[in-house]
């Protein structure tokens, strides 16, 4: 199971999930972080900070769907099975990873899912991981 993050000039934010990965129960086999073209020193801080984990740094930004395009492409190329995506501002409970994997056993003998989804929350009574972090979606 890779964990693939895109991120854009959010440091702050990619910390908090790549920490949150960190803590997974079941923890992913690898991690890619997709920086796109971040000019907030993201892929520096990253590589002095978790210089384990795989960074491919895009010339350009390509959005959030080019970011996926391309971290996808690499997974494949490496042979990964299963490719968790997310974004920098995804903070994933701690038990995520492993409830996601354990999905399969709920379906009806035979079938095996082509895809998996984890369910986004966002709470009322908190701000949103980018709101706390003073970058409000405009």
């Amino acid at each position: 199971m890779w964990a693939v993050v895109v991120t854009h000039n959010r440091l702050v934010l990619l910390r908090e999930c790549l920490a949150a990965l960190e803590r997974q129960t079941r923890p992913p086999d690898h991690i890619l972080v997709v920086d796109n073209a971040s000019t907030d020193g993201t892929s520096e801080a990253v590589g002095a900070e978790l210089p384990d984990l795989d960074l491919l740094v895009l010339a350009t930004n390509q959005g959030g769907a080019g970011g996926f395009h391309e971290e996808l492409a690499a997974a494949q190329r490496a042979g990964a099975e299963w490719v968790w995506l997310m974004d920098d501002d995804t903070i994933a409970r701690p038990e995520a990873l492993a409830e996601l994997l354990r999905a399969p056993q709920r379906l009806p003998d035979g079938e095996a899912p082509m895809l998996l989804a984890s369910k986004a929350v966002w709470g009322r009574r908190t701000a949103a991981p980018h709101e706390r972090a003073g970058l409000r979606a405009r």
